[in-house]
């Protein structure tokens, strides 16, 4: 049969940037990776489509995150 492992993590968040302008530009993926970074957002698993990057992160991070990509992306609330 397939084996699968996977790691259970406490105190995660799901972080998702979403937009349709997303899939006539190159490299959204590597800009969010890169701002995450520089804040110390550690990203733990990554999903992606044509208009959505979804990742898990430490829920203590989830606030900063999202004002920080809020911020350099311009989105009002």
């Amino acid at each position: 049969g397939i084996g699968a492992e996977y790691t259970a993590r406490e105190n995660a968040a799901k972080l998702l940037i979403a937009g349709a302008g997303m899939v006539h530009q190159c490299g959204v993926a590597e800009e969010v990776f890169t701002l995450l970074n520089e804040i110390g957002t550690e990203v733990f698993a990554v999903t992606t489509s044509e208009t959505e990057i979804s990742c898990c992160i430490d829920s203590a991070k989830r606030a900063v995150s999202e004002k920080m990509l809020r911020d350099h992306y311009k989105i009002k609330i």
